[in-house]
C-alpha cells in the first residue's frame, strides 16, 4: 500500500510539473516605423544569448524556440533600441521612431497579424490605432 502511495505521489508531482513547464515556440513579429512603412534589417535578438533574426523586406522576422518571460531586443540604425518581453502571443509589431528615437510594441491576435500582413498601408495604421485606443481605454 506504501509503495502505491508513494507511486501515486510520484506520478502526481511529475504532471504538476509538466503542466507548469514553459513550451518553446516561434514568435512572429513585424517591425515598422509610425507611418507603418516595414523595415527591413531590423535586428532582433534574445537577450543574454546569440539566438537572433534579421528582418526581410516587408518588416517580417521569427525567432524560435522563446518561451513566456524572454526579452526580444528589437534595433534599427538610427532608432532606439526595444525590448519586448514575451507573453502568451505569439505575434508581436514593434513600432520604431526613426527620427525620435520612441519605440513601443503591440501584441497582436493570430487573426490581427494574417489581416495586418494582407492589408494596405492605410488598413494598417487603422488597425493600429484601433488597437492603441483600445489598449488605453483598459
Amino acid at each position: 500500500m506504501k509503495k502505491i502511495v508513494l507511486l501515486f505521489a510520484f506520478f502526481v508531482g511529475l504532471a504538476e510539473f509538466a503542466a507548469n513547464a514553459q513550451t518553446a515556440r516561434t514568435v512572429y513579429f513585424h517591425v515598422m516605423d509610425y507611418n507603418s512603412v516595414p523595415l527591413a534589417g531590423a535586428n532582433l535578438q534574445k537577450k543574454g544569448t546569440s539566438l537572433g533574426a534579421t528582418t526581410d523586406m516587408y518588416g517580417n522576422a521569427t525567432i524560435s524556440p522563446v518561451t513566456s518571460g524572454d526579452i526580444i531586443v528589437v534595433s534599427y540604425i538610427g532608432a532606439t533600441t526595444s525590448e519586448v518581453t514575451i507573453t502568451s502571443d505569439n505575434y508581436y509589431t514593434v513600432m520604431l521612431d526613426i527620427e525620435t528615437g520612441e519605440s513601443f510594441f503591440i501584441p497582436l491576435t493570430e487573426y490581427e497579424w494574417n489581416l495586418f500582413q494582407n492589408s494596405s498601408q492605410e488598413l494598417r495604421q487603422h488597425i493600429i490605432m484601433n488597437k492603441i485606443s483600445f489598449s488605453s481605454k483598459q
